[in-house]
């Protein structure tokens, strides 16, 4: 809060006066010289529109010497001109704003004057016109005193606008005794609901647990079943598992059978091959020329009829392992 300045009549100093977001004109300052005073719902009034009553989201207006101060006030349609706008906060309290800042700027002293439609304020000086409770000038005091119908005037203005704000303030507490009732109600409405929720919550709870407990004991069943077949199928892999363990072994012995029998054979091909080869070298240092070759010349005969079906069958072994390891890994 800053320091207040010593005034004699209320005063408002202005430090933002603009369009804000939303459609809404938003009013921000200080009030001066208002201890003591009561303000009324704000009421923004511009030239060629009709009043415009503050929002109820900022109230209630404390007048507090040098507090920060806000009004906002909705405005219906499109925008208008608020170079002569006047803010009125009771009956003989009103300043003219003048020209919209835009943004926050350098603070601008709006001195009040009676809230009536003749009544205005400038800058730097008092309000125009009496008040409608100040005493009227003497005739010693060398001016001539007002006419009595203005007088009059002035004192009906200022009645018909405090009347104004009264029926504003009844207004908003009818609105707000309506707000209150319907809230009440919705309580009511929302403690009546949460207690048949309640109940049906109960008997819920009941069948919930009964459900939860039968599904408690399906489940439990369906476990144990499932470990059965589990421990079942377990004990048949075992078995199967020891069988082509068993295959397998034998699949090996036969495999080293057949190698064993494969290099029998190469030795017994090298060793034919060797005594072809002794053969045909003696008979061609034992022939003569000219002479020819009789069937006692020939070559041993190898049984290759033999051989064929033995590595047919080292063949169709080593299929049967490799098949047999598939099926194992």
């Amino acid at each position: 809060m800053r320091p207040v300045p010593e005034v004699d009549v209320p005063t408002f100093e202005v430090d933002r006066f603009a369009w804000a977001d939303g459609g809404r004109v938003e009013v921000i300052g200080r009030w001066y010289g208002v201890r003591g005073r009561r303000f009324f719902r704000p009421t923004l009034e511009v030239a060629g529109f009709r009043p415009l009553l503050a929002v109820l989201e900022h109230k209630p207006w404390a007048p507090l010497d040098g507090a920060d101060w806000i009004a906002a006030f909705e405005w219906d349609g499109e925008r208008g001109d608020l170079a002569d706008a006047t803010l009125a906060v009771a009956p003989d309290i009103a300043v003219e704003l003048g020209k919209p800042s835009g943004t926050r700027s350098k603070s601008r002293f709006r001195r009040a004057a009676p809230a009536t439609p003749a009544a205005s304020a400038s800058d730097t000086t008092a309000p125009t016109g009496p008040s409608p409770t100040a005493p009227a000038p003497s005739p010693a005091s060398g001016r001539d005193p007002s006419p009595p119908g203005d007088d009059l005037r002035r004192e009906r203005d200022a009645a018909v606008e405090a009347r104004d704000f009264a029926l504003r303030e009844r207004d908003d507490a009818v609105e707000m005794r309506d707000a209150a009732i319907r809230a009440r109600d919705e309580a009511i409405e929302a403690r009546d609901a949460a207690m048949r929720r309640s109940s049906a919550a109960g008997r819920d709870v009941e069948t919930a647990a009964a459900d939860r407990t039968r599904r408690i004991e399906e489940d439990r069943d369906a476990a144990r079943r499932a470990a059965d077949d589990i421990r079942t199928d377990l004990v048949t892999a075992q078995r199967a598992a020891d069988r082509l363990r068993a295959e397998l072994e034998a699949a090996v012995r036969e495999r080293d059978a057949l190698r064993a029998e494969r290099r029998a054979l190469r030795a017994e091909r090298d060793e034919a091959r060797r005594e072809r080869d002794d053969a045909l070298a003696r008979a061609e240092q034992g022939l003569t020329p000219g002479r020819p070759l009789g069937p006692q010349d020939a070559p041993p005969e190898v049984d290759w009829v033999y051989r064929g079906f033995a590595l047919a069958a080292l063949f169709l072994l080593l299929l049967l392992v490799i098949s047999i390891v598939l099926a194992v890994f």
